[in-house]
This record gives C-alpha cells, structure tokens and sequence, in this order.
C-alpha cells in the first residue's frame, strides 16, 4: 500500500514516524511533501520543517511547495508516486479535489480535537480557551469542506488544568500517531467505515492572530488562565506595565486560604494585590489570578519575583 503523507510542523513528525515503522508488508512511505523553508529566529534564517527533516533522514522522496492549488507541477509530483493513499497531519493547506481524490483509497487527516468541534487551524488552542477538560484527536476523510469529511475514529485524552497549548500539542501528536496506525488497517479492510460528522454540532477554531493574546483584567480569572495557556508557546498572553508592553507565559489560579487568594474586592481589574514566591497577584473580574513567568520588552522571560523587583512592581500597581 503506498503512501504518500503531507505535513509541516512539529505536530506531523509522530504520524510520519508511525508510517515509516508500520508493521512490515502494511505501508509504504512513497513520498512526502511540505512546506517550503521559512526564515525564523533573530538572524531570520531559513529553518526547514520538521518535516522535511525527518523525510530526508529517512531517504524518502520530498517535495516542498507554497500551495498545490498554484503548483501544477507538484500535484504532478504527487501523481508519479502512484499512491493507494494519502495521510495529512498538519499540512497547513487546504487541498484541491483533483489532489485528495487522487488516490483510489481517499485521503484521509489527523486533526486534533474531537470533531465535529474545533473545525480549523487552530483546534488545541480553541479547545483550552473555551475551558475544556478533555480534547482528542480524530482520523477523518478529506473532503472540500473545511474539517467536514467524515470521521473514520476517535480518541480522547484530558486536558490538565495547568497545561499550555505546546505541551497539550506533543501529546495530541503522539496519540494522533497511535491512532492513525490503529485506524488504518481496519478502514483498508472495511472494517471501520466512515460515520458522518453531526454538522449542526460543529464549531470554528480559526487560526491565531497576534491580537488573541491580548489580556481583558475585567474577564475572570479562569478564562485568563485558559488564555493564557492556549496562546503558549505563540503569541503570548499580552498585557502593559508602565505603558510597556510585557508578555505573560505562565500563570496559576491560587489555592483557597493561601494570601494571594485575597482577592481585593475593592481594587479595580488588573490591579496588583500581592507579591510573592507564589507569583504576582492580579485583581480579574471574578477571582484573582497569579502570574508566574513574564517577558518585558527585548528581554528574557522572567520569574514573576525577579520581574517586580527589576521594575519597581508594587502592590497597588495595575497592568493593562
């Protein structure tokens, strides 16, 4: 059975590393195709895709390209590969139908919430911003509408109360990667059928924008927390001290009876209410909430400690 597998990020590699250690005799990785390589970092070097990485590790044939709907020739690539299948985990792409309906088996997605929630880009962060417990991931077939196609299986994982978009992300990856090798034989053999998603059930988790991180100190404190978490690793809860701007990484909800629970009912949101080992604790518009690690401008995160003592943080202060 050849396969032909499309992904970029971080999140993709597990899925490919499950295809290229499936059992013996079941798959074979024919070619894998990409994104391009984009500048990152300070130096705005051009980094490849993980992807891309582990693909030319293994010796499998690689395609990178800015959008097969504009590329005639990639999907051409595609077609000298003569694939029974195609696998998608986080491509970054919306895919034409000559392209998903190429291979006589379909082409099937890894997505990472339970569908039909979080249709879009943007599933793991939407799912912690609406204050889930539990997430999953899905193996669906491709279809022209966005997330639509119907769902060969499922499965689910908790979310931890603590836990940020990036750490929710690898293990989403790895389950997804589980689940795709589990899934495929039986949807080769017929056992496992496609089951339409419930359309009137679903839900948009469009891409982030910078603004997403954005801190609202009248919003309670749960909500800011699961901001927080969603916009880590990018871009940032993000709030102002003194008229700069400063990052937010890392927050908890404080312990009940603990000082910096203390809410200071009086105070208006986003003000200081306590300075601590704990982290630095701000007034919201239900609750009180701690901040841990911060980023001020052009500097490295910090400590929440380490960060008031270096700009003359006090009780009293507000943020935004």
């Amino acid at each position: 059975m050849k396969v032909v597998f499309m992904g970029t990020p971080e999140f993709a590699v597990p899925s490919l590393e499950a295809l290229l250690d499936a059992p013996s005799g079941l798959l074979a990785v024919a070619g894998v195709v990409t994104q391009p390589d984009r500048p990152a970092g300070r130096g705005r070097k051009l980094q490849p895709p993980p992807v891309k990485t582990l693909a030319l590790e293994a010796g499998i044939p690689l395609l990178q390209t800015h959008s097969i709907r504009k590329d005639p020739q990639a999907l051409a690539w595609i077609r000298e590969r003569h694939p029974d299948l195609i696998v998608v985990a986080a491509f970054g792409q919306i895919l034409p139908r000559e392209c998903f309906d190429l291979p006589p088996r379909g082409t099937i997605n890894v997505h990472a919430s339970i569908l039909p929630k979080h249709r879009g880009a943007a599933p793991i962060a939407y799912s912690i911003m609406a204050g889930e417990r539990t997430t999953g991931v899905s193996i669906m077939m491709i279809e022209e509408g966005l997330d639509s196609g119907d769902v060969l299986s499922t499965a689910e994982i908790a979310i931890g109360a603590d836990e940020t978009r990036g750490e929710l992300e690898v293990r989403l990856a790895r389950r997804g990667a589980e689940l795709l090798l589990e899934t495929i034989p039986g949807y080769l053999s017929g056992e496992i059928r496609p089951k339409p998603q419930d359309h009137s059930r679903a839900t948009s988790a469009p891409r982030l924008k910078k603004e997403d991180g954005w801190i609202d100190w009248n919003r309670s404190a749960q909500r800011i927390h699961d901001q927080i978490r969603a916009c880590n690793p990018w871009p940032g809860g993000q709030t102002s001290f003194s008229g700069q701007p400063v990052k937010v990484w890392e927050s908890r909800l404080p312990q009940p009876g603990k000082p910096e629970a203390d809410c200071g009912r009086e105070l208006q949101p986003g003000s200081i209410t306590e300075i601590g080992e704990a982290g630095i604790a701000v007034r919201c518009g239900d609750g009180c909430l701690l901040l841990r690690r911060l980023q001020p401008p052009n500097r490295n995160r910090l400590r929440a400690r380490d960060f008031a003592n270096g700009f003359g943080v006090r009780a009293g202060d507000a943020f935004g």
